[in-house]
This record gives structure tokens, sequence and C-alpha cells, in this order.
């Protein structure tokens, strides 16, 4: 299963517009992540997984031992890691379909907690992002 949760209340109503039977939540991941035992936080990373800023940062310090673990699709107790920008911290269209795709074939055995992946620090239009979304998990 995949709960797309993210604090933009405007990406949260143009998910839940473009996929009206996804679960969208507009609220802080990491509450969200206690509600549901066992799911699992989908990070936002570039290919050298070093958390700067944005939602890694914040995954980095609250799971700091399973973030030492970090490579793409690895999956730990609490996080699934995957890439969405580039080395230059840029989204990556690719990268971002892939990161997609990882998500959808792991929703299968896992409850997923997924963001608007490149949104943030990465400056991925909320539109580019949801026709993504769209494209890879369809309806």
């Amino acid at each position: 299963m995949i709960i797309f949760v993210d604090q933009n209340k405007k990406l949260c109503k143009l998910v839940k517009l473009a996929l009206p039977k996804l679960r969208v939540l507009n609220k802080d991941i990491l509450e969200v992540k206690q509600n549901f035992l066992g799911s699992k936080i989908v990070t936002a990373s570039n290919p050298r997984f070093f958390a700067g800023g944005g939602l890694d940062a914040l995954l980095e310090k609250e799971y700091s031992i399973e973030w030492k673990e970090a490579q793409c699709g690895k999956m730990t107790n609490n996080l699934f890691f995957v890439i969405s920008v580039n080395q230059f911290l840029q989204p990556d269209f690719n990268l971002i379909k892939k990161a997609l795709i990882q998500v959808l074939e792991a929703s299968k055995y896992n409850t997923l907690l997924l963001t608007g992946l490149g949104t943030g620090i990465g400056g991925l239009k909320e539109k580019q992002f949801v026709k993504l979304l769209k494209e890879v998990l369809g309806e």
C-alpha cells in the first residue's frame, strides 16, 4: 500500500485530484509514521545519500543508525531508500520515475509513505511530479 504524505497543501490537493483512489494526507510524515506501524518512509535522496537538508536531513536525524545503511533500493525497518535528484541536487525525471517504479513494486509487500520526491529542495514543479506519479501508478 502507498500512502502519499506531504506538508505541501497544494501538492496534496493535486495528487488527490489526479489519483482519487490514493490515500493522501497533508501532515507531518513522522507523525503519520507513528500511526502506521511497520510502514516505511520513502527517502528523497541524492546519489551519495548526503542528507544536507529537507526530508533526508530529518530522516537521518530520526533514524541515524538506519541511515548509515543507505543505498538505492534498500529497505530498513523504517526507511526505503530511493534517489530522486542528481549529483547536482536537481530533480531528474528518469530518476524520479525509476524511484516511483521501485515504490510501486515494494508497495506490494509493504506500506510505504511517499512524499513529493524532488519537489522540495530539488525544485521540481508540483504538476510535473503529479504527472510522473500518475504515469507510474495509474488508476
